[in-house]
C-alpha cells in the first residue's frame, strides 16, 4: 500500500527596495539563502507500505537517550568503520531481501526510572538508544557470531527518499512531516526508525550520509 505526499514548495520572502541598515540586509541575505536551501530539500518519493517480516542483522552501539553530540559521534564512527559488517552480510547473500540497502537502525531499549541494582552496581535512571548498522535479511536468517539482530514483524512503514545525497537530518524531518499529514496512519517511531545509508558510506570515511529514512507506522482506527 502506498500514499503520495503533497509537496509544499517554500519560497523566500520578497523585500521591496528601501534604505535599510547594512546589517539587516546581510541578515536578509542569510535568511534567503536558508530558505533557498530548504526549497531544494524535497522528498523525491514518499510512501507507506506493508513491510516485513524481516530479521535485521548488524553491529550495535548504545548511548544514553536522547540524541546529543556524543551519541551522534558514536553512530557516525560506527558507520564510517562498518565495511567489515557489510562484508560479513554479503556472505549471507542467499538470505538477502529486496531491502538490500545499508541501514542504520535506531531502537529504544531498557528503561530504568528509579535506579536498579545489577549485581553489586546500582544503575541510575537510564534509557538506552541503540544504533545498529546492518541490513534487513529474511526472517530466521542465521546470525553470525558476534553480531546483533532484531526480528521485525509485518507492519506498516513509511519510506521517504531524498532528492539529494547530503540531506542527513533533513530527510528525517521531511519524512516525519509527511507522515503527520496522513489521515490513515500515524508515526510509531517507538518501534524503530532507520537511516538508509549512502552505498559508498564505508569507503568515504565521513560518517553518515543519509539518502532515505524509514519510520514504523500504525494504522488509525476509524
Amino acid at each position: 500500500m502506498s500514499e503520495s505526499i503533497n509537496k509544499v514548495e517554500q519560497t523566500p520572502e520578497s523585500y521591496g527596495p528601501r534604505k535599510r541598515p547594512e546589517i539587516l540586509n546581510m541578515m536578509d541575505d542569510a535568511a534567503n539563502s536558508m530558505f533557498q536551501q530548504m526549497e531544494n530539500l524535497i522528498l523525491k518519493n514518499f510512501q507507506i507500505v506493508k513491510f516485513g517480516p524481516y530479521r535485521f542483522i548488524g553491529k550495535s552501539v548504545y548511548a544514553r537517550a536522547f540524541f546529543d553530540v556524543y551519541s551522534e559521534r558514536m553512530f557516525d564512527y560506527l558507520v564510517a568503520n562498518s565495511e567489515g559488517i557489510f562484508e560479513r552480510l554479503d556472505g549471507l547473500n542467499e538470505y538477502a531481501t529486496n531491502e538490500n540497502h545499508n541501514f542504520g537502525l535506531q531502537t529504544w531499549e531498557w528503561f530504568n526510572n528509579e535506579g536498579k541494582q545489577h549485581y553489586d552496581i546500582v544503575c541510575g535512571k537510564s534509557e538506552l538508544l541503540g544504533y545498529t548498522v546492518g541490513r534487513f535479511m529474511r526472517a530466521g536468517t542465521p546470525v553470525p557470531d558476534g553480531m546483533n539482530y532484531f526480528d521485525i514483524p509485518e507492519m506498516f512503514v513509511a519510506q521517504g527518499w531524498s532528492s539529494r545525497i547530503d540531506t542527513s537530518e533533513n530527510i528525517e524531518n521531511l519524512t516525519l512531516k509527511a507522515i503527520d499529514q496522513q489521515t490513515e496512519f500515524r508515526r510509531a517511531s517507538h518501534k524503530f526508525i532507520a537511516d538508509v545509508l549512502s552505498p559508498d558510506i564505508t569507503t568515504n570515511g565521513s560518517g553518515r550520509s543519509v539518502i532515505g529514512y524509514y519510520c514504523a507506522c500504525e494504522k488509525l482506527n476509524k
